[in-house]
């Protein structure tokens, strides 16, 4: 995360006025580090309230939130990485990537077996 923070006050030396945290885990002690005094911050971090008032974001979509998603997606409006899929069969190892905190993009589970 040094090399994040790093690039951050490159740009922006006395810190960012806003922070969207979509990492969760420990990204708020570099949500700390990257953030002006008095900025404003949402995460998806459960204890995120406890970073200066920080607001704590969850999403619960419903039917027609997904029908539209994949919509978005089938005109090409929406793109997803997907950094890894497993099949179901490895979901152990799919958790202990998560787990890792070195997960790149989206880690997908399929219902097929090993490949």
């Amino acid at each position: 995360m040094d090399e994040l923070v790093d690039q951050v006050r490159k740009f922006a030396p006395d810190g960012v006025d806003a922070v969207l945290d979509t990492a969760g885990r420990d990204s708020l002690a570099t949500t700390h580090a990257i953030a002006a005094l008095g900025a404003r911050v949402a995460s998806i971090t459960l204890s995120a309230a406890e970073y200066l008032g920080a607001t704590d974001v969850f999403l619960h979509l419903d039917g027609d939130d997904l029908t539209r998603l994949v919509e978005l997606a089938e005109e090409g409006k929406l793109t997803v990485h997907v950094g890894r899929a497993f099949a179901l069969s490895q979901a152990a190892q799919a958790q202990q990537l998560l787990a890792s905190g070195h997960a790149r993009g989206k880690t997908i589970l399929e219902n097929r077996t090993e490949a």
